[in-house]
């Protein structure tokens, strides 16, 4: 084989070993093939309202605040920090115009990550 052709060959085998990563993903593991799910950063504060009391967090970034639901439970251990939190956009049954006059939006919660201990710090 000549010189000419060991060059082509090369050539072929690194084209075919690029194209071939073109498609590959970072992700790996379970989360694979898995929508990603919206978060949220923010301070975490209760209405104080008792044992029965809601969470709201007021979002860093927008300034709007949230009514948390779903997995609340979770959420009473870092009351006052500046948490991340994972969920979706819930359905209210009091519907869009209620929730807008009350100037706030229902995010319902499936976990929570402490990110400061106190609202004041930044991320």
């Amino acid at each position: 084989m000549n010189i000419f052709g060991l060059i082509i060959m090369m050539l072929l085998a690194a084209m075919s070993t690029l194209m071939a990563q073109q498609g590959q993903s970072p992700v790996t593991g379970s989360e694979r093939n898995q929508p990603s799910q919206p978060t949220l950063v923010g301070c975490l504060v209760s209405d104080g309202e008792g044992s029965g009391a809601g969470f709201f967090l007021t979002e860093k970034k927008s300034g709007t605040r949230y009514r948390l639901s779903g997995s609340t439970a979770q959420l009473k251990d870092h009351l006052n920090h500046l948490v991340e939190v994972v969920g979706k956009p819930a359905n209210t049954e009091a519907g869009p115009t209620a929730v807008a006059a009350r100037n706030e939006a229902v995010y319902e919660v499936t976990g929570v990550q402490d990110l400061a201990p106190t609202c004041s710090a930044s991320r």
